[in-house]
């Protein structure tokens, strides 16, 4: 699976080189239409994990899903939230 959001394979976090988990920024109904239009990132153990212990950076992640994805295909915010369900952008 391709990412939009990240060139190459590193923590997108830390920057570590791994071990590396591919972490979907959205989640729940919307996961399998994140997947295609490559809204993933490569995540090191910790962070991922803390990220889905503590929900460290997720937000931060979906804004940033959303930022890409709206610039990348020449969308606006309401076709965003028609595909995807909500605004991450605060």
């Amino acid at each position: 699976m391709k990412s939009i959001i990240q060139d190459g394979r590193y923590c997108y976090l830390c920057g570590s080189p791994g071990p590396l988990q591919l972490h979907h920024c959205l989640h729940g109904p919307y996961r399998s239409k994140a997947d295609e239009d490559g809204l993933v990132v490569w995540l090191c153990v910790d962070c991922h994990t803390n990220l889905h212990q503590r929900g460290w950076d997720d937000k931060t992640l979906k804004s940033i899903a959303q930022t890409v994805w709206m610039r990348k295909n020449k969308k606006t915010v309401e076709e965003w939230i028609r595909r995807y369900g909500k605004n991450y952008k605060q």
